[in-house]
């Protein structure tokens, strides 16, 4: 369920569809750069996780 989602955030929080990629390196430039951005914010939760003032309530 999780890539499901990844790739709709892909699509729409991108304007993924609006690109107009016309050519496949343009292509992997922005899909390397949506999979980085999720790879930082998937760091950023994991710190947030194991902070000593994180406290779910």
């Amino acid at each position: 369920m999780q890539i499901e989602e990844s790739f709709r955030d892909l699509k729409t929080g991108l304007n993924f569809n609006a690109s107009n990629t016309r050519t496949l390196a343009y292509l992997s430039v922005l899909l390397l750069l949506a999979m980085l951005a999720q790879y930082v914010l998937f760091l950023l939760g994991l710190a947030v996780k194991i902070s000593p003032f994180f406290c779910i309530v």
